[in-house]
């Protein structure tokens, strides 16, 4: 059995910057949290599902931007 050394570095890679891209995320949804807090603070439940929604998109942008960049650059046709 041959072990496809490539593909399993690409997968590796991209799962580790999934992880980073997650902190990343984090740390500007604490930014963008307590920008919504400070101009209404009475709206609570707006401000979770902005919150849910911009990290969902964040990290989707993130992800999709990694894995065309990781196919790129390694020039792997699927």
């Amino acid at each position: 059995m041959r072990v496809n050394h490539e593909y399993m570095f690409l997968n590796a890679l991209r799962t580790a910057c999934v992880i980073v891209a997650g902190f990343i995320a984090y740390d500007i949804l604490k930014d963008i949290e307590l920008v919504l807090n400070k101009e209404n603070p009475n709206n609570k439940i707006f401000h979770y599902i902005n919150h849910k929604f911009i990290k969902l998109f964040i990290i989707f942008i993130l992800d999709l931007s990694l894995l065309y960049f990781v196919l790129f650059f390694f020039n792997i046709e699927l």
